[in-house]
């Protein structure tokens, strides 16, 4: 969004953190449990001084981020196998 918008964007920092749920309930076989990633966590610290329209830009593209849209509306994933000996 910077690159388009011409402005620098300068160093970046992105930090992600995940809480996996707790099993309270189900099967105690790892093979057998459905766990998931209850909450992701991310901080983005940018090292640059930007101007209020700048600043909205940054958020605009945060907002519209592809991974974090992905993660919002999860696709359908097509799993496949392939063994070949």
């Amino acid at each position: 969004m910077a690159r388009q918008d011409g402005f620098e964007l300068g160093p970046v920092e992105i930090r992600l953190r995940a809480k996996t749920n707790t099993l309270t309930d189900g099967p105690l076989d790892p093979r057998e449990r459905q766990l998931r990633i209850a909450k992701i966590e991310m901080a983005v610290k940018l090292r640059n001084r930007f101007t209020e329209a700048q600043l909205a830009v940054l958020e605009r593209g945060l907002a519209t981020c592809p991974v974090q849209n992905t993660l919002a509306r999860p696709p359908r994933i097509v799993t496949t196998l392939d063994i070949s000996p």
